[in-house]
């Protein structure tokens, strides 16, 4: 069940909502799709229009793209099209066909349009069920999972994609489990735990707030672990501590404020030269820690409460 659940989305944005299995996700979408009614005391707007107070007018303006694909195997991806233009109401011919041009040129399926649904590949099926969402012009549209299962050329085509949408002022919001889709495609996430949101905002606002600070990534000669922790005691910040250290790899985490007091270039120089020559550093790589641990950190945080 959902609790205490309230947030706004901005016009022609993409809003991310991610969380672990059961956190509500599915329930929130449902709800505000009219798969399943509101309890008392609760409601939703889409496009400025009461949801149970004026269900048809509301989601008139919506389009879903569901975790599943819902086809026709015996039909076509023109056929399909076609089909769900006369259930959007729209009896011209001529409408239909420009709305069915746009759409398998948007997703880039004019070369398939005469594949019957059962021939496609997964991805040409991801495209056509986002294909199906938009058509009319929506002007907001639920994608639920819409490149899990992906190999990762796909994925990214549906990438390109949804940011497209962003170009026609169409509002997106947008289920995934991927901290890289999420980064790459939303200005705005939530991150949900047990039917609640846990936090709200950009992904560099969440990585600012919550992150632990720096990683630094190094892999190191066979049997120089020692040397190389001493090496690295030696010219890191006091609050430095190890969050991996497998085999001959080491991850280090230190917060960002040790760096007001240790300036990160002789650091980084340090490490290039003298970590390479002496103690047997082979590569190292530093960066910022990364909006999946700073998920991770939320939600362990949230079960914990």
């Amino acid at each position: 069940a959902l609790k205490d659940v309230s947030f706004a989305v901005e016009m022609g944005s993409i809003f991310g909502l991610l969380g672990p299995n059961g956190a509500g996700k599915s329930t929130l979408i449902h709800l505000l799709t009219g798969m399943i009614p509101f309890g008392e005391g609760s409601n939703a707007y889409l496009s400025g229009k009461d949801v149970q107070e004026e269900p048809w007018e509301s989601h008139a303006t919506m389009g879903i793209c569901p975790q599943h694909d819902i086809h026709w195997g015996e039909l076509t991806i023109e056929e399909h099209l076609s089909f769900y233009a006369r259930l959007r109401g729209v009896t011209k011919k001529e409408e239909a066909e420009e709305m069915v041009e746009d759409v398998l040129s948007r997703m880039a399926l004019s070369h398939v349009r005469h594949s019957y649904a059962e021939t496609l590949s997964g991805g040409e099926r991801r495209r056509l069920s986002i294909g199906l969402a938009i058509l009319g012009g929506q002007s907001v549209v639920f994608l639920d999972e819409p490149t899990t299962g992906l190999d990762p050329d796909a994925r990214r085509m549906i990438w390109r994609i949804i940011q497209g949408l962003r170009m026609t002022s169409t509002t997106i919001i947008l289920t995934t489990h991927s901290m890289e889709e999420a980064e790459a495609l939303c200005g705005r996430i939530a991150i949900m735990n047990q039917g609640q949101i846990q936090v709200i905002g950009s992904p560099v606002h969440l990585r600012d707030k919550f992150s632990q600070g720096f990683r630094l990534t190094i892999t190191y000669q066979s049997g120089r672990r020692q040397g190389v922790l001493r090496f690295l005691k030696s010219i890191l910040p006091g609050k430095t501590r190890a969050v991996e250290d497998i085999g001959t790899s080491l991850v280090l985490e230190f917060p960002s404020s040790a760096y007001d007091r240790v300036p990160i270039g002789p650091i980084m120089r340090s490490i290039d030269t003298d970590g390479r020559t002496n103690a047997g550093i082979l590569e190292w790589a530093i960066g910022q820690t990364s909006l999946e641990a700073v998920f991770l950190h939320i939600i362990d945080s949230a079960t914990v409460n």
